[in-house]
């Protein structure tokens, strides 16, 4: 999003304050026609993606020319961000607000100090060091949503997928030492990004696959589910 100068709306506090506002009352509005619209629906689960947040803390958004970064906001002004959509979505109890970034885990620790429901993550980009940031999460009850598949991988069977779902699954239970029971109620394992670039049948097979490799690390009790955002990366678990 560019300011009138074509510059990254980033360097306005102001304007995205404003933005986040303008989340919290489109979510809430959201949910609502999602119940006008299945009214059996009790619960609502509404994601914000937000796949720069990593190059918004580091400082790392480029500005229009490309030859300067955009300042990074302090920690207290980017949880005051959050805080609000998450008070705001949480005006209504039955709806959970849950964060989403395409890159690291550089998020969790704000979603958690900000009473966010659920932070999902591509397990290939978390690096070991976010691993106490991931395990945080848990111990707060915050769930974790970690992608175990991605758009790289649609092109293979539903076999192999599956397998790759399971063996990133499993790393991360290892990783942090879970037992499967424990692993099972704080996790949902989903796509790392969108399908809307998949074929019916890709998005189907990973589908089942995300479902095939819950059912194997962690029994029925697992969740599956599906997420936007995200990409692949090198050097994750």
């Amino acid at each position: 999003m560019e300011d009138v100068a074509g510059e990254p709306s980033l360097r306005d506090h102001g304007f995205v304050a404003d933005v986040a506002s303008a989340v919290t009352e489109a979510a809430r509005a959201q949910a609502a026609r999602v119940r006008r619209a299945l009214p059996g629906v009790t619960e609502v689960v509404v994601q914000v993606d937000e796949p720069a947040f990593t190059q918004v803390l580091t400082g790392a958004v480029p500005t229009a020319s490309g030859r300067g970064r955009v300042r990074a906001p302090d920690t207290q002004q980017v949880r005051s961000w959050l805080a609000v959509i998450a008070a705001g979505v949480h005006v209504d109890p039955s709806i959970e607000v849950w964060l989403h970034s395409c890159a690291d885990a550089a998020h969790i620790p704000h979603a958690l100090a900000t009473s966010w429901d659920a932070v999902s993550f591509d397990v290939t980009r978390l690096p070991a060091a976010s691993l106490d940031d991931v395990g945080a999460a848990v111990d707060a009850g915050c769930r974790l949503v970690p992608g175990v598949l991605v758009p790289q991988d649609w092109g293979i069977s539903r076999t192999q997928m599956t397998d790759l779902a399971r063996a990133r699954a499993e790393r991360l239970r290892s990783a942090l030492g879970l037992a499967e029971q424990d692993y099972a109620r704080a996790v949902t394992l989903t796509p790392a990004c969108g399908l809307a670039g998949a074929t019916p049948a890709q998005a189907r097979a990973a589908m089942d696959a995300i479902a095939d490799a819950a059912r194997s690390v962690c029994g029925e009790t697992m969740p599956a589910g599906e997420f936007r955002e995200a990409g692949d990366g090198d050097g994750g678990l």
